[in-house]
């Protein structure tokens, strides 16, 4: 089965998306923070995850501290990197 994890930390914007892909058949994970996404990751569910979907703008530990973390743990899975902002810095 297809599986996603939506890592952001705006819930609106998180449930269009879990809407949309869930509609394409997708199941889908999501976590709010840094911290909760490692706990997904770390889960039962997280042997699934096929894909991971990272807002850069996280508060906290932000997009670009986390990848790493997540390469570590899922150096199979293809992460895509998410901004609102025109640029990134």
């Amino acid at each position: 089965m297809k599986h996603i994890l939506i890592i952001d930390d705006e819930r609106a914007l998180r449930m269009m998306v879990r809407a949309i892909l869930e509609d394409a058949g997708w199941r889908v994970n999501e976590a709010a923070s840094a911290e909760e996404a490692l706990d997904v990751l770390d889960g039962p569910d997280g042997g699934g995850v096929r894909v991971i979907l990272l807002d850069v703008g996280l508060p906290g530990m932000t997009g670009h501290e986390l990848l790493p973390k997540l390469r570590e743990r899922r150096p199979d899975v293809p992460v895509v990197m998410l901004t609102a902002y025109g640029t990134v810095g």
